[in-house]
């Protein structure tokens, strides 16, 4: 599907398991609950959607503006989060597991209650103030005696 313009539409509990989905506007857009399981994003535009609670196992998601969305208790089972833009995302109590956000925008995020755990961060920008919690968020713990 795509290009298609859903600009505040309200897909909670919709089912888009395996939708392609190039050039779709999400900006504003209730996803709360939804089933986004191995669907495919790119260069999608989702600034201030809400993605509550939804599933994102994985599925592909590239070159996509997710700034100020919230992504609260969703599960994201190896999905791919590749070039991003998360700037201010919420992520309270999401589920990551061998995800990939490899060259994300995580500036702004509160890492405060986000496990990132065995997920691959290589490249993601961070503002500095956040690297302590964002280090808590992939299990290293950085303290003043550390020898690293």
């Amino acid at each position: 599907m795509y290009p298609v313009d859903l600009t505040g539409a309200n897909l909670s509990n919709v089912l888009l398991r395996g939708t392609v989905m190039i050039d779709v506007n999400l900006e504003g857009a209730n996803l709360d609950r939804a089933d986004l399981r191995q669907a495919l994003i790119v260069n999608g535009r989702a600034s201030k959607a809400n993605f509550y609670m939804a599933r994102f196992d994985r599925a592909k998601v590239y070159f996509t503006d997710l700034r100020d969305s919230n992504l609260g208790r969703a599960k994201l089972t190896r999905t791919h989060l590749s070039s991003a833009n998360m700037r201010g995302c919420r992520l309270t109590r999401a589920r990551f597991s061998k995800t990939v956000l490899s060259g994300s925008n995580l500036k702004g995020i509160d890492f405060n209650q986000v496990n990132l755990g065995d997920s691959s961060v290589d490249g993601v920008s961070i503002y500095r103030g956040q690297l302590d919690a964002f280090m808590g968020s992939i299990g290293l713990n950085l303290s003043e005696d550390s020898s690293l």
